[in-house]
């Protein structure tokens, strides 16, 4: 299912400057096995009749944006990821971001809750001789506490937004 990608058709009706519009466009995803937890857990109906239908599919660059946007809130995210650790006082951790240098305080309470923390790790496992693959934005090892950031309007939760 997820290997050999589609190509899929999109349309600008919107007239979305070409430097945004190919961003959208451009599809980054890398598959890895045989299907991913998202289309595993989405409903088969869906799958199916975008399987079906793919030659007739089409999308409109401005329904990319907010994908657009996630994606640009993963990659910012990747880059906060700290260098180094210093500290002077007991009771605080200074962190220098690795990407800016500057120095980021946090009082010790706040950094044991935190504990280790793994960004982007993508996990595979194999069932009924299927690889089965899924990426997770952040877990807390010391608390197991996974996160998954989502990026929605305003009017997403007005007229009440999807469960993920």
């Amino acid at each position: 299912m997820q290997k050999g990608k589609k190509v899929m058709k999109w349309t600008n009706r919107y007239n979305i400057d070409p430097v945004i519009a190919q961003a959208v466009m451009t599809d980054d995803y890398e598959a890895v096995g045989d299907i991913s937890v998202t289309r595993l857990v989405r409903p088969p109906q869906i799958t199916y009749l975008e399987h079906k239908h793919e030659d007739e599919l089409e999308q409109d660059v401005v329904d990319g944006l907010f994908a657009l946007e996630g994606r640009a809130l993963h990659h910012i995210l990747a880059q906060g990821r700290y260098s180094s650790l210093h500290t002077t006082d007991p009771n605080e951790v200074t962190e220098v971001c690795g990407e800016c240098g500057q120095p980021l305080t946090h009082k010790v309470d706040e950094m044991a809750e935190v504990g280790t923390v793994m960004q982007e790790h993508r996990l595979t496992v194999d069932y009924n001789g299927w690889t089965i693959s899924g990426k997770f934005d952040v877990l807390y090892t010391e608390t197991n506490i996974l996160k998954d950031y989502k990026v929605s309007s305003v009017w997403s939760h007005i007229l009440g937004g999807k469960e993920d």
